[in-house]
């Protein structure tokens, strides 16, 4: 039995932690990155949550994003490659 927290041997999963009575109510949501970046996605979020001064705070990357995406539909469209 692998315990709580720790990565299983064989599918190299972490298994959860246990729930705790005063974690908040959330969903999950997923999004794919190109092979290889997603170490670099998550840095970069959490570098710009601790720019805004939302690192540590619950929810802070979902906040992250959210701010990140009202500041481009605020800004003039531009065209991306």
């Amino acid at each position: 039995m692998v315990a709580p927290g720790d990565r299983c041997p064989s599918c190299e999963r972490r298994v959860p932690l246990p729930k705790k009575s005063t974690s908040p109510t959330s969903e999950v949501v997923s999004l794919r990155t190109p092979p290889d970046t997603k170490d670099q996605f998550r840095e970069t979020l959490e570098a710009v949550a601790e720019h805004w001064g939302l690192l540590g705070k619950p929810f802070h990357l979902y906040w992250t994003i959210n701010y990140m995406l009202a500041e481009a539909l605020a800004a003039p469209p531009k065209e991306l490659g």
